[in-house]
C-alpha cells in the first residue's frame, strides 16, 4: 500500500483525482486539515475552482465515516468513498511553523500541509506494516520543491501523455496529385493517423490536402480566400479548410501567440453562419479572468460591454474584421462600434462561461473553445458533452500560455486532446493541425523565439 498526501491544488484541478490516485482502493489518500480549510474557502466561487471545491464536498457528503482516531498529537478521521477508497483527514494539534513570524498566509498554509505530510510519513509507518512509501502530491512547483528540500518524497500530478512534437503536417513527394477520395495509405505507406495535413509535391506542381476518414481531400485555395480573412500561409490554409468543412466535427488547433488562431476560427464561423450551415457562433473561453470573476458572466448575447470586459480576444478579433474589411474612410470610432454590434447580431455571436454551460444543450452552433490549455480535463469534458450532433467545435490552445495555476501541460484539456487525436476513431470526424508561424508582427515573432 502507498499513502498519498494531496495538496489542495490536486483537488481543485479535478475533485475526482482522489479516485485516480487511489487506484480502486489500492492506495490510501490523506488530506491535511489545511487542505479542507482551503477547499471550504473556495466553495462559494462560481468558477472552475468553486465547482471542483463543491464537487469534493459532494463526494465527502456521500461517503461514510469509518473511524475517528484521537491522540495528544493528532486527530485522524477516516472516510470510505465509493465503497473502496479510504480517505484520511489529519489534523495536528500543534504546527511548528505557526511559531515562526513573517510568513504570509499562502506560504504558511503550504508549510502546514508539508508538516502534516512529514508527520504522516513517520506515523503511518507505525500504523501500517504493509506501507510501501508516503508520497506528497502537488501541482504547485514551489510547494513541490519545498517538500523535496525537507526530505519528503514528492511527485507532481501527471498523466501518461507523450511529451513530443506531433506530425500534423507532412510533406510528401508524389508522382502525381491524387484525386479526391484517394486512400491516403495508397500514396503514403508510412501514414499515421496524426498526419492530418499533406503538402503534396510533384515535379512541377504543389497541392495542399487534408485527410478525412483515411481519404484525401484536396484544398480549393481560391475558395479559402472568399471570406473576411484570407489565410496567409500553408498552416492557416490547412486550419481554415478544416474549419469550413461542415462534416469535420472537432477541429483542434495547437497554436502559438500571434499565429492568427482566433481570427481564423471566427472568420470561418462567420462564413458558416452566413451560408446557413449553423444558426449561431458560441465563443467559450476559460482564462484567469473567468477563474476569478466568472460568476458575473453567465450567458451573454450581443452585449458589447461585457464582451469587451470578459472576452478581449473575441472583441479584438471582431474589431480587426470590421476595420480590415467593413470600414469606410469616413467612418468614425462610433461607426466601428456600431458595425461590431451589427456583426454580433447578424451572426448570432454569443459568449458562454463554463459555469453557465452545465445543464445546457448547445444545438446547431459553430462553437469556438479558446485557451483550452486553461481548461482542466473535467471542465473541457463538461463543455464538449453539452454539444449536440449538429454542432461543430473548434478547440484552440497553446501549452506555452498556461495561466491556470491548477493545471499544467500534463493535466490540461489541450494535452488530453493532443494525445487522443493520435488514435483513429469511428464516432466523429477529427482534425488537428498547428499554427506555429507568427503573423501578428515582428515583436511577437521575436518574443516567441526568445522565450520558447
Amino acid at each position: 500500500m502507498k499513502v498519498y498526501v494531496l495538496d489542495t491544488n490536486i483537488i481543485l484541478n479535478d475533485a475526482e483525482n482522489i479516485f485516480t490516485v487511489s487506484q480502486g482502493g489500492e492506495n490510501r489518500i490523506v488530506l491535511p486539515e489545511t487542505v479542507i480549510d482551503e477547499l471550504d474557502s473556495k466553495k462559494s466561487n462560481e468558477g472552475e475552482v468553486g465547482f471542483q471545491a463543491r464537487s469534493f464536498g459532494r463526494i465527502l457528503a456521500e461517503s461514510k465515516i469509518e473511524n475517528i482516531s484521537r491522540d495528544p498529537e493528532f486527530t485522524i478521521t477516516t472516510f470510505l468513498l465509493n465503497g473502496e477508497t479510504k480517505l484520511d483527514i489529519i489534523s495536528l494539534n500543534k504546527y511548528d511553523v505557526e511559531s515562526k513570524r513573517g510568513i504570509d498566509r499562502s506560504s504558511l498554509n503550504d508549510r502546514k500541509i508539508i508538516e502534516a505530510a512529514l508527520f504522516v510519513e513517520k506515523k503511518y509507518k507505525e500504523l501500517y506494516k504493509d506501507l510501501e512509501e508516503t508520497i506528497f502530491l502537488s501541482i504547485d512547483v514551489m510547494c513541490y520543491i519545498r517538500a523535496i528540500s525537507m526530505g519528503l518524497k514528492s511527485e507532481s500530478l501527471t498523466y501518461k501523455n507523450k511529451d513530443r512534437d506531433f506530425v500534423f503536417i507532412k510533406s510528401l513527394e508524389v508522382d502525381y496529385i491524387p484525386a479526391n477520395g484517394t486512400l491516403i495509405k495508397d500514396i503514403d505507406k508510412d501514414y499515421a493517423f496524426e498526419n492530418y495535413c499533406y503538402i503534396l509535391t510533384t515535379v512541377d506542381k504543389t497541392e495542399l490536402a487534408y485527410i478525412k476518414r483515411g481519404k484525401v481531400v484536396l484544398i480549393n485555395q481560391k475558395e479559402l480566400s472568399k471570406g473576411d480573412i484570407k489565410p496567409r500561409n500553408n498552416e492557416q490554409k490547412f486550419a481554415m479548410a478544416a474549419m469550413l468543412d461542415q462534416s469535420m466535427q472537432i477541429v483542434l488547433i495547437e497554436a502559438i501567440a500571434g499565429s492568427g488562431k482566433t481570427l481564423l476560427a471566427l472568420s470561418a464561423g462567420i462564413r458558416a453562419v452566413t451560408s446557413k450551415q449553423f444558426d449561431k457562433i458560441v465563443y467559450i473561453r476559460n482564462s484567469v479572468e473567468s477563474l476569478d470573476k466568472g460568476e458575473e458572466i453567465g450567458f451573454l448575447s450581443g452585449n458589447e460591454e461585457k464582451l469587451a470586459i470578459y472576452n478581449y480576444p473575441l472583441f479584438d478579433t471582431l474589431d480587426f474584421i470590421v476595420r480590415s474589411k467593413r470600414l469606410k474612410k469616413k467612418d468614425t470610432e462610433a461607426d466601428v462600434k456600431k458595425k461590431i454590434e451589427a456583426l454580433i447580431q447578424k451572426h448570432n455571436i454569443e459568449t458562454m462561461w463554463i459555469g453557465g454551460i452545465r445543464g445546457r444543450t448547445i444545438t446547431n452552433a459553430y462553437v469556438i473553445i479558446d485557451e483550452i490549455q486553461n481548461f482542466s480535463r473535467k471542465s473541457l469534458q463538461t463543455v464538449l458533452s453539452r454539444l449536440d450532433d449538429d454542432c461543430k467545435v473548434v478547440c484552440i490552445g497553446s501549452n506555452r500560455q498556461i495561466d491556470n495555476v491548477f493545471v499544467n501541460k500534463h493535466t490540461n484539456g489541450l494535452s488530453l486532446l493532443l494525445n487522443s487525436f493520435q488514435d483513429e476513431n469511428t464516432e466523429v470526424n477529427l482534425f488537428a493541425t498547428k499554427l506555429h508561424e507568427v503573423v501578428r508582427g515582428k515583436i511577437t515573432e521575436w518574443t516567441e523565439k526568445t522565450f520558447s
